[in-house]
């Protein structure tokens, strides 16, 4: 069999494999308003066929759904996407009914539920224990669209399970409920438009045509931005197949232990779309366009260091450093993100007595959060170049390079062994969530290190107490305070709940640091 014979071959089974699935659930009830689910399922179908990426969906509907049935089809079809269409729960706090038609509400002991198939008709199911049930069936949906009234209020639980949830504030006609659903998938459909850009089109159609399009609520995880969640690419080119003779390799193993090849769910990008990666006349490759192999960052002091080692990399190895790989006109901030959101790892250059806040740098908490978020998606090394190099706590389980001072060469040819080492996941889409990260005064990484400098000794262990923090996840009390406080600007850098909790603390006890 010739290698094109074998390329036509692994494509035409990929084109059925890797698809996402949106599972379309429906459940209505005896004793339930009846609701026109089967027009809303053939409508959301029609919709889909029109768009430019339908291909790359894999529709599939079950019809008055029980308990045992959604746990049926969650393990064997393993969605991309959950769409749940049917009626919600209403508490007593609400008024009843929505206007236009029937309405997809029902009186509950509280709010937040969906109504199920049920032996003898309805089955409630909180949103805490639906959560528990697509938890326990992984891979879960990253996606889940709760087409029924008052289905926002199981965002909360939800979000902590999947990574978006889209769900209805309040009560909503079925016409309504229906006219979203098919804009939302119409422009779902073409996987250059985010999440977030979904949901908003569904609105602004809805109140175009006099339907309470505000009540439809896009609520991501915690941290995330639905603005810049994508579905990912599902298939790999003909000409990726040729270069690597191989499927893409994912770490979730199917039931039987067979590897799974599905496609990545969703995707995390800066909010205009990404460019082909085509290098510059210089040999460079321009920041956001593509992927990178490798994304450098190092402390003010060492720049040219690190532009001789950038040397050392190009032109084998796709390096960004922005001292470099930048042009006059572009806009860093933006830039740098793109460039390091679409790298396949994040390097740091350390050296002995690099400042301390270099650490609260965008590049590193960004570099942080992409690897916690997506560790075999976005590697993160740290390059110790001579002793007394050290790390903040956080940093403990990385993997660490050691090099002598001056051996720039020695460095590179460990990175070239890195980078090739990727190689074969580069023929992949990857999977990268990166919460959105919160620079309000409260919640400045370097404004909390600086109050938190400023402090006793034993106030600094009493307010980091009072604020919940775990006394092992930074330094120990013999450490300067100078790298506790560090340790602890890290971890409210990438959790906003915990930022807030410290800065109360500060107010409260030490409103001088202010």
């Amino acid at each position: 069999m010739s290698v094109f014979e074998v390329r036509d071959a692994v494509c035409a089974s990929w084109d059925t494999a890797m698809k996402h699935t949106i599972l379309f659930v429906a459940a209505n009830p005896r004793g339930t308003d009846s609701l026109a689910l089967d027009e809303e399922c053939r409508a959301i179908q029609h919709e889909l066929r029109l768009t430019a990426d339908r291909d790359d969906f894999d529709f599939r509907s079950e019809w008055a759904v029980g308990i045992d049935d959604l746990m049926r089809s969650l393990n064997a079809l393993s969605p991309s996407v959950l769409h749940f269409s049917g009626h919600g729960a209403r508490g007593s706090a609400h008024n009843s009914g929505a206007p236009g038609g029937p309405h997809r509400d029902v009186d509950a002991p509280r709010s937040g539920g969906i109504l199920l198939q049920g032996r003898d008709g309805a089955q409630y199911v909180d949103h805490r224990a639906l959560a528990a049930m697509i938890a326990s069936a992984p891979p879960v949906p990253r996606l889940v669209v709760l087409n029924a009234c008052y289905s926002a209020t199981a965002a909360d639980s939800l979000r902590q399970v999947v990574d978006c949830v889209v769900g209805v504030e309040a009560a909503i006609g079925d016409t309504a409920a229906r006219d979203f659903a098919v804009r939302f998938y119409g422009a779902l459909g073409y996987r250059r438009h985010s999440i977030g850009t979904a949901v908003e089109q569904a609105r602004a159609a809805m109140n175009a045509k006099q339907l309470p399009g505000d009540i439809v609520t896009c609520c991501p995880r915690n941290g995330m931005n639905a603005d810049e969640l994508y579905l990912s690419e599902t298939r790999a080119t003909p000409d990726r197949v040729v270069g690597s003779m191989r499927a893409p390799v994912f770490d979730e193993p199917s039931p039987n232990g067979e590897p799974l090849h599905r496609p990545p769910l969703l995707d995390i990008r800066p909010s205009a779309a990404r460019t082909a990666a085509q290098p510059t006349g210089s040999g460079t490759w321009p920041a956001g366009a593509g992927s990178y192999d490798l994304f450098l960052v190092h402390a003010p002091a060492h720049k040219a260091s690190a532009s001789a080692l950038y040397d050392l990399l190009q032109p084998v190895v796709r390096v960004f450093l922005a001292c470099r790989s930048l042009s006059t006109h572009e806009r860093r901030e933006q830039a740098v993100s793109a460039a390091q959101r679409s790298s396949y790892a994040t390097v740091l250059l350390i050296w002995p007595r690099t400042e301390l806040t270099w650490y609260l740098s965008d590049e590193i908490i960004t570099a942080i959060a992409l690897h916690r978020a997506a560790p075999n998606a976005h590697q993160l090394l740290a390059v110790r170049f001579g002793a007394g190099a050290g790390l903040p706590r956080c940093f403990r389980e990385v993997e660490t390079l050691a090099a002598p001072a001056g051996d720039l060469t020695g460095v590179a040819e460990r990175l070239r062994e890195l980078v090739a080492a990727l190689s074969p996941a580069a023929a992949a889409p990857r999977t990268l969530l990166l919460p959105a990260l919160d620079r309000r005064a409260g919640c400045d990484p370097f404004r909390v290190h600086e109050r938190l400098c400023q402090l006793t000794d034993a106030m600094f262990e009493q307010i980091a107490a009072q604020a919940g923090i775990d006394r092992g996840s930074f330094a120990s009390r013999a450490a300067p305070l100078a790298e506790r406080a560090l340790d602890i600007a890290l971890l409210v850098a990438l959790d906003p709940v915990l930022c807030r909790r410290l800065s109360t603390e500060l107010d409260r006890r030490a409103p001088w640091t202010r």
